[in-house]
């Protein structure tokens, strides 16, 4: 990966919080965002539930989902478990469903970082690369 995803995390939810795909969570989220940013152990996997929870509630909110699939990417590093690779690689399949579909563009130096996480989540779960070229080909490229 040639950037860092905490900072990407950081540019996302600033983007998802301005959108107003979230309603009601805005407040939730940055307040789930900081607890989660500033703690660690308990606390920290407490607020990443919660962002979850909140991603749940709000399927079509991408820039959220792009949130979700970097700071997954934080908890992997802190906590190496199938479970998160498992998070963070169906994040991605949803993100990419979301931008193939019609909804909100993808930009595309997001859609590079989170393809190149979606790599790196299959690889941490030794799924091989079968059908990843032809996956990217039916990705909806940024701008189309």
């Amino acid at each position: 990966m040639n950037f860092d995803p905490a900072l990407a995390a950081r540019e996302a939810l600033v983007r998802a919080l301005s959108s107003g795909d979230l309603e009601s969570d805005t407040d939730a989220a940055e307040e789930a965002d900081e607890t989660f940013s500033s703690s660690a152990d308990q606390e920290a996997s407490a607020a990443y539930r919660c962002l979850h929870d909140i991603g749940s509630r709000h399927p079509h909110a991408i820039e959220f989902c792009e949130y979700l699939i970097y700071i997954t990417w934080q908890q992997v590093t802190e906590v190496t478990v199938a479970r998160y690779f498992r998070m963070g690689s169906d994040l991605c399949d949803h993100y990419l469903a979301l931008t193939r579909n019609g909804g909100a563009p993808a930009t595309p130096n997001s859609l590079e970082q989170v393809m190149a996480l979606r790599e790196s989540y299959r690889a941490g779960l030794g799924l091989d690369e079968e059908n990843e070229d032809d996956y990217r080909a039916d990705t909806v490229k940024g701008g189309d």
